[in-house]
């Protein structure tokens, strides 16, 4: 984790950088298509649903 990086960020910079390698997008930012945005934004929401099901179901077995 980069120094005075907090672990939220440091985890929305994890998927930031999973869903760019995933879907082949090069540049995150403001030069970024309306397209790219949204598919990144899209990939994003559906990692951190899958990983909050993840957490709860784990949670519901101990």
């Amino acid at each position: 984790m980069a120094e005075g990086m907090s672990s939220k960020e440091a985890t929305l910079r994890e998927l930031e950088d999973e869903a760019r390698k995933d879907l082949g997008i090069t540049n995150i930012g403001p030069s970024m298509t309306t397209e790219e945005a949204g598919k990144l934004g899209g990939y994003m929401v559906k990692k951190l649903i899958e990983r909050g099901e993840r957490a709860m179901s784990e949670e519901s077995h101990q």
